[in-house]
């Protein structure tokens, strides 16, 4: 017998015994049922008493347009390798994975113990908790030591060192293939076949953003043009990852909750030493409102139109970290978007533009896909929420809420979506209910009528 399964009951057992009494609730299959249906997908089961079931699950996946890169595995064979391990553990993992390509292990627990076998040649492990100092060993045994460090430096290919928290196969293979001359130390590259001129220079940015399209869309945007960058979703947030020194710049929005851009800035201007000044650049959607001026009077230095122009994004971490003029790399992205000053010349706005996206981070179908998805499910819950506002009065909510829903519609093209809000925001701003009232009625409609067009596009690419 086939059927679907909805997943809507839990279930019973067919027997009473105490084996199948205690063999299971069917949760795990209601959880998978739900899941199945958040990706659009089905499930079936054929199931024959006293033979067994069998499901199905059916989900409308589109082929990666993408290949891995091929991943280099160094051979080890034949690489003699003397583990010096105290904890059980690793003395149990390492020997596996080296011997699984290729090495003869030896294990010790105290580096003095290599005396008894006075090793000629190969490599000698050190595990994280080994302090004592090494016998004296021939110059061509090579060394690598397990280390907490992260960027896992390594001065010479005579002595490497190894992550070991998490401890990567890779990682301790190719460590292990330098310090025995396998391959060379330029090779012994554990995060990326490129390594980036403005990493090795450690440009780090601190990105302070609390709407979730709109972080992946400038986290994307800062991958594209080869920064490292971490992410607060407040300024609270922002503000403790900003004591850790670890960062050469702060792009902050300025309308976020329990502590905005403006109050951020300040705390930082405040709490810096003297002689040390962080670079801090607003991201804002309000440069038509004065908001500008405000972003230099309140101590940051420079500001930057929503939607972010990719060219413009990398002339300014240029300006601000290279510390010179620059023109833009070659970057793959389609004609800029419109800027909020060219949208309120007048200009027709579509209800989408299904380039937007492409615009702002190049053209890649699966994650614009996804950002697509993502802004379809929050809006709707967003328009509840203004709509409620709205109807209670509470036009500082109203503005609060409109502008999050603002950023986001700008940034996935929902443009006459986008500049409704931005009327809604206005007129809570200065507290007018009654304009509050008269643009909330046209909400509604502007939502389901940009909705309708990018669920629409999605549901068609998804067609086999």
């Amino acid at each position: 017998m086939s059927s679907l399964f909805t997943g809507k009951d839990q279930f019973t057992q067919g027997e009473s015994g105490t084996a199948r009494k205690f063999g299971g609730t069917g949760l795990g299959l209601s959880i998978v049922r739900r899941l199945v249906d958040r990706m659009h997908g089905t499930i079936t089961v054929q199931s024959t008493l006293g033979a067994g079931s069998e499901f199905t699950v059916r989900l409308p996946l589109l082929e990666s347009e993408t290949r891995p890169m091929p991943v280099f595995e160094p051979s080890l064979e034949g690489v003699q390798v003397y583990c010096v391990c105290k904890d059980t553990v690793v003395a149990r993992i390492v020997p596996e994975y080296l011997r699984a390509a290729g090495a003869i292990v030896s294990v010790f627990e105290d580096p003095a113990e290599l005396l008894s076998v006075k090793p000629a040649t190969g490599v000698v492990l050190l595990d994280l908790d080994i302090s004592q100092s090494l016998p004296k060993l021939p110059p061509v045994i090579g060394i690598v030591r397990l280390t907490h460090q992260k960027s896992m430096p390594s001065l010479s290919s005579h002595e490497i060192t190894v992550r070991a928290r998490p401890l990567l196969y890779l990682e301790l293979l190719h460590g292990v293939a330098v310090a025995s001359g396998r391959i060379a130390l330029s090779n012994h590259n554990y995060h990326s076949p490129v390594l980036d001129r403005k990493r090795s220079l450690n440009y780090s940015i601190l990105l302070a953003e609390d709407n979730e399209t709109n972080q992946e869309v400038m986290m994307e945007q800062l991958r594209i043009l080869g920064y490292q960058a971490d992410l607060a979703v407040d300024g609270v947030m922002a503000l403790k990852m900003w004591q850790s020194g670890n960062y050469a710049l702060l792009l902050t929005d300025c309308h976020m909750p329990n502590m905005d851009g403006f109050a951020l800035t300040a705390a930082i201007r405040q709490a810096e030493a003297p002689g040390t000044r962080l670079p801090i650049v607003a991201v804002t959607a309000n440069i038509l409102h004065g908001e500008a001026e405000r972003c230099i009077i309140c101590g940051m230095d420079d500001y930057l139109a929503k939607p972010l122009r990719l060219n413009e994004l990398e002339l300014m971490l240029n300006k601000w970290l290279l510390k010179r003029e620059t023109t833009p790399s070659q970057v793959e992205v389609a004609t800029a978007p419109l800027t909020l000053a060219e949208i309120k010349t007048g200009l027709p706005l579509e209800v989408w533009d299904p380039g937007m996206l492409k615009t702002l981070v190049g053209d890649k179908p699966d994650m614009i896909r996804r950002m697509l998805q993502k802004f379809v499910n929050q809006a709707q819950e967003q328009v509840t929420g203004i709509t409620a506002a709205v109807v209670s009065g509470k036009a500082d909510v109203v503005a609060e809420l409109t502008h999050k829903l603002k950023s986001a519609a700008y940034s996935v093209g929902a443009m006459q979506l986008g500049l409704l809000c931005q009327e809604l925001e206005d007129a809570g701003n200065a507290g007018d209910t009654e304009a509050c009232s008269r643009l909330a009625e046209q909400l509604e409609n502007a939502h389901a009528e940009a909705i309708l067009e990018i669920t629409g596009s999605i549901n068609s690419e998804l067609q086999p």
